[in-house]
């Protein structure tokens, strides 16, 4: 019988971080199952169900194989993943689902939710292993290459002192995304499924794992319903429980249908039938998203959401961009903040740090207006006179495309940006996005495009 999902979880973490010899199960083989760096809900469980499939599955061939799931996060360990991704914690003890009407203190919820987390095994983790591991990208042995399967990105981005020895230790064989094709997978990859237009990643890849037989029939054992749950999750947070329709595709519906399906399937009674509701499983793992940025510093909130890409200009000159994507608004950032000059002084901070260093940086925010609407902030701050070119082109390019409409909230910040967000000869620009169905998904492409054009 397939293992449960803590069990999976943990068996995992011990091969990776201390080798095989310590597991249950003797691998001989490994396949690293990587979400891209903003490690939201979508890549962390897009990556754990596939790996527990591919893992676990009586369908494959090779049952020597472990695919580890293993989070793209470099400077934050699994043991403090509680407080910068607690809905990680609430998705996890909602799948294990916790027995009805059990009396369990607050403090003991919280303490359960810390353990469920740090069966998860993330960059940094790897990288402080002192004994063997199967990821030879982090370790000194020479020579050795790690399959990798990419989920929910498809070019791959790992923070690593050795960028430009990738090629040497890494073999991407697989490739899940939802995001534009950078042509970066092999054409020969399998599975190579790049498809836009999809709510969640999960979907992608509860429909390969459906069409590949990977994924057991509804009744064929406990963690099938466990496995459900989770996956239930993002695909509801990403398409706000089905109701986003500039987000949500069939394949996202038909993901939740048959997720829904084995949910009920696997219920032990017709009362733990009756027990499940959609919208309030939806609910607590929101409520835990939204509520989360309240634990966070500002440096910490820019970061949480955060990707970064590199590109070429005409010229030849490498330009790297980031942007942050943040469920509050400014004017939020602005009262966390106490100042404009610290929220300014903050977000330069970040954006020039040596370990980003960026010539473009955005901010994309978004929140819910007095009377209830659905809102989209967008600030982008270009360093140096050929990235503020580049913030010049934006404007124009994006100005009708993503509806952009001058921001004027708070004239102290918007005077305040012009002389003290930006190095010599930089420049910043606020705006509202009144076209709030675009989101970094559309926006990026069209500032990295603008880099490339100067």
């Amino acid at each position: 019988m397939a293992p449960s999902l803590s069990a999976f979880l943990s068996s995992a973490r011990a091969t990776c971080l201390h080798g095989s010899s310590n597991a249950a199960h003797t691998w001989t083989s490994f396949t690293i199952v990587l979400g891209n760096p903003s490690a939201d809900l979508d890549s962390f469980i897009s990556a754990v169900v596939y790996a527990y499939f591919c893992s676990a599955s009586p369908q494959r061939e090779d049952h020597k194989r472990l695919f580890i799931p293993l989070l793209n996060l470099p400077t934050t360990s699994a043991r403090d993943l509680w407080r910068l991704r607690p809905e990680f914690g609430t998705a996890l003890k909602l799948a294990q689902k916790p027995v009805v009407g059990q009396d369990v203190s607050e403090v003991s919820r919280d303490e359960n939710n810390k353990g469920l987390l740090q069966q998860l095994v993330t960059v940094a983790d790897v990288r402080s292993a002192s004994k063997s591991t199967p990821i030879s990208l982090f370790s000194d042995r020479p020579n050795t290459k790690n399959d990798y399967v990419l989920v929910d990105h498809n070019a791959l981005t790992i923070p690593t002192q050795r960028t430009e020895d990738l090629s040497r230790h890494v073999n991407i064989i697989g490739c899940i995304d939802h995001h534009v094709d950078e042509s970066y997978v092999p054409s020969n990859a399998s599975p190579r499924i790049i498809r836009t237009g999809i709510g969640s990643c999960t979907s992608l890849v509860v429909k390969h794992l459906r069409d590949s037989q990977l994924w057991p029939v509804p009744d064929d054992g406990y963690a099938t319903g466990e496995l459900a749950r989770l996956a239930l999750a993002p695909i509801l947070i990403d398409t706000i429980n089905l109701t986003a329709e500039d987000k949500v595709s069939d394949t996202d519906r038909d993901a939740v249908a048959f997720l829904e399906s084995c949910i009920l399937s696997t219920s032990t009674s017709t009362s733990a039938q009756k027990e499940w509701n959609r919208k309030s499983f939806y609910d607590e793992i929101a409520t835990t998203k939204a509520n989360s940025l309240d634990l966070l510093t500002l440096p910490e909130i820019f970061g949480r959401d955060y990707k970064e890409w590199t590109e070429s200009t005409k010229a030849g000159e490498k330009f790297t961009i980031g942007i942050s994507s943040i469920a509050r608004s400014i004017t939020w950032l602005l009262e966390k903040a106490e100042s404009v000059d610290e929220f300014l002084k903050l977000v330069h901070n970040f954006a020039r740090k040596p370990d980003h260093n960026l010539d473009v940086f955005g901010m994309m925010t978004t929140s819910t207006s007095a009377n209830g609407d659905f809102q989209r902030e967008l600030l982008v701050i270009a360093f140096g006179a050929t990235a503020s070119e580049a913030l010049k082109k934006f404007d124009r390019k994006a100005k009708n495309e993503l509806r952009l409409k001058s921001w004027n909230e708070s004239l102290e910040l918007l005077d305040s940006m012009k002389s003290k967000l930006t190095d010599a000869n930089g420049s910043s620009s606020l705006w509202w996005q009144q076209d709030v169905a675009k989101s970094r998904k559309q926006v990026a492409p069209l500032l990295r495009e603008v880099v490339k054009e100067c």
